[in-house]
Order: C-alpha cells, then sequence, then structure tokens
C-alpha cells in the first residue's frame, strides 16, 4: 500500500516519517528512504530519476516486507504559478510519478512481496492530486505546522532522540 504525509515546510513531515521507518526497522522490516529533494536536481535527467526510483523498490521486494520512504517526493514535481509555462512539464511529471508508483505497487502485489510505499509532499500541489486521481495513495494524513508554544517540546524531544542514538548534542 500507499501512504502519504502532506503538509507544508516544518510540519515534521521528514521525523514523522523517519520515526515511523525507525519503529518498522525494530520489528524486522527493511526501510529504505530515499532523498528525492537531492535526486530532482535540475541537472539530472528525470527518466533516470524514475529508473533509479524503479530500482530502489525492485530491492525493498526483494527484501520483503520492506517499506520505501519517499521523503519530499513533491521535489520531483515542483508546483509552479498558473498560467507559467512549465505548467504543462509539473503536470506531466506528476501523472509520470504517480503511474510509475501504481505499476511498482502492482507488481510487487503480483509477486507476493510486503512492500509499502510512504512519502512526504507539500499538502495541495499537483503531484498530490495526481497520486490521489491515480488512486495511488491508501492513506493521506495531513499536519499542520506546530504552533510558536509546542516548538520548544518539539526541540526537547529531537535532542534526546539524536542524542539516544549517538549523536553528540546539547538541549
Amino acid at each position: 500500500g500507499a501512504a502519504a504525509v502532506l503538509g507544508s515546510g516544518g510540519s515534521g513531515k521528514t521525523s514523522l516519517g523517519r520515526c515511523v521507518c525507525g519503529e518498522l526497522v525494530l520489528e524486522g522490516v527493511l526501510a529504505v528512504e530515499v532523498s528525492c529533494a537531492k535526486l530532482g536536481q535540475p541537472t539530472r535527467k528525470f527518466q533516470a530519476v524514475l529508473s533509479w526510483i524503479r530500482g530502489a523498490f525492485r530491492m525493498a521486494c526483494w527484501h520483503s516486507p520492506a517499506v520505501l520512504f519517499l521523503d519530499d517526493l513533491g521535489a520531483l514535481c515542483p508546483d509552479v504559478e498558473p498560467g507559467s509555462p512549465n505548467l504543462s512539464i509539473t503536470e506531466e511529471r506528476s501523472a509520470m510519478v504517480a503511474e510509475l508508483l501504481s505499476d511498482l505497487l502492482l507488481e510487487a502485489r503480483g509477486v507476493g512481496a510486503r512492500v509499502a510505499v510512504f512519502a512526504t509532499a507539500p499538502g495541495d500541489s499537483f503531484l498530490h492530486r495526481a497520486l490521489w486521481r491515480a488512486q495511488v495513495l491508501e492513506h493521506k494524513i495531513q499536519l499542520r505546522p506546530p504552533v510558536l508554544r509546542e516548538r520548544p517540546e518539539i526541540l526537547r524531544k529531537l535532542f534526546r532522540l539524536k542524542s539516544e542514538s549517538g549523536w553528540d548534542v546539547e538541549p
């Protein structure tokens, strides 16, 4: 199956995704994190990026049960202003990503692999709408940015988690 965590920058999408993957690893599930922001650099060919994601997914199938965490999936199809000349490129890329994920999930089901896709993306984007229209997403979770009074507690928890995993941090 596939799920997406949606929200604006700073809402905790990546942190939530990493926590979910960390918990799954403790249960014996392989977690593969793909930073789509790094993959989506303008110098990279889009088809090569899709091939790389396909390869990561197939590796996850081989080591099933697994979860493929596609962090910042929206970076592959950056939104542009309505009426912009790049709008058709964004729409086309969004449809291609949705089709790729749909095909990969069907392929995994066909071979009996237990692989889930967990993605983060901006809340209201062409990509999010394309994934939902193509029925790739089975679940979506909308996060709101934390309000100012919640941020100190979040920071304390992040420091605790980082120090528990061996990072040299001071609150």
